[in-house]
């Protein structure tokens, strides 16, 4: 093995260019970052969990009759007041050690106020976590979403067939953030 020959690969001069190219590229993805983040107003920050009741009862309903296609439509209508809110998908379930929630499997999120759509951000840190504003007035939001659970046992547990339906409640909700998940009350 030629010891010289691995030496003048790393010259100082190649030092120097990589090093350079490296605070080069660091300082133009922090200039991008700084003129691309959000306005102050646009962000959302996930409230943490409190012991304190919801103000209301969320309504939950899966259509389960997609058994071709193993889609489960979800409607939910959520009582609600104007500002800030973050809908959660349930990612700690009971009986995993990690994060488990299949948030991948929820499509086609649609959230509306008084039949007009409301916008949302998914938060860009915690994909389980969607953002929106209540506009003043709103008293309740009509959430819709379909579950796509799998079609076959090599994409997961298929749990639609026309024989039976195992249906796990925290595959169809989602719920608001900021209250233990046992201070929120559920009618299906």
């Amino acid at each position: 093995m030629n010891i010289y020959r691995y030496q003048s690969i790393f010259s100082v001069q190649h030092i120097g260019s990589v090093l350079l190219a490296l605070v080069l590229s660091m300082s133009a993805s922090l200039a991008l970052s700084q003129t691309s983040a959000p306005a102050a107003s646009a962000i959302h920050i996930t409230p943490k969990p409190l012991n304190t009741p919801y103000l209301g009862t969320l309504a939950v309903e899966v259509d389960l009759t997609d058994l071709d296609r193993k889609i489960m439509q979800v409607r939910q209508v959520m009582p609600v007041t104007a500002g800030p809110l973050t809908l959660l998908y349930p990612q700690w379930l009971p009986g995993t050690h990690s994060p488990w929630g299949q948030v991948a499997r929820l499509s086609g999120l649609q959230i509306t106020a008084d039949g007009k759509p409301l916008a949302w951000t998914r938060d860009p840190v915690d994909v389980f976590a969607f953002h929106l504003t209540v506009p003043p007035g709103v008293a309740s939001l009509n959430v819709v979403f379909q579950h796509l659970s799998p079609v076959t046992s090599a994409s997961g547990r298929v749990v639609m067939t026309p024989e039976i339906i195992g249906l796990q409640w925290n595959t169809v909700v989602l719920y608001p953030a900021g209250h233990y998940a046992s201070a929120i009350t559920v009618k299906a």
